[in-house]
């Protein structure tokens, strides 16, 4: 039973008067938290582990440039620097996410995520069918996790 906030003494669920003191009692109705912040955090945290492990893979091509046209290696310090950024803003913004806490920074973490995975889809030397899966699985993650951090952004404080 809630308890009166000016006395003190218990008071009826549906009772709109304290009968001890006659103050109006303000019932508080609790705030429901959904799972979308959960999921979105979960998939933001995938898909910036994912965003390291490419980057890394891709960078790795860095050194196979040998004396290749020297754009090529331009190509590969940007998307290793986007990767990098992008991997770091997307840890922060799924831990942000799982505690429902600074919905600016959630967005715009999940915003670099998607600018990254654009990046290392511009990997020079992949093949269009290791582009297409390395865009499509996170590209969906990312864009299903700013959803649901749209959907449930009441949440957040």
């Amino acid at each position: 039973m809630p308890k009166c906030s000016k006395c003190g003494e218990s008071v009826p669920a549906e009772a709109e008067f304290c009968p001890s003191c006659g103050a109006a009692v303000k019932h508080m109705r609790a705030t429901k938290k959904s799972s979308y912040p959960i999921a979105a955090g979960v998939m933001t945290l995938i898909a910036a582990s994912l965003c390291s492990l490419f980057t890394l893979v891709f960078s790795a091509g860095i050194s196979s440039v040998g004396q290749r046209a020297a754009i090529y290696s331009f190509a590969y310090a940007i998307m290793g620097v986007s990767g990098t950024y992008g991997f770091v803003l997307g840890l922060i913004a799924g831990i942000f996410t799982l505690r429902r806490r600074n919905l600016p920074l959630v967005i715009v973490g999940d915003y670099a995520l998607l600018i990254a995975y654009a990046t290392i889809g511009l990997e020079p030397y992949a093949g269009i069918d290791s582009k297409v899966g390395v865009m499509i699985g996170p590209f969906v993650l990312v864009a299903l996790s700013l959803i649901f951090v749209m959907k449930s952004r009441r949440e957040f404080a």
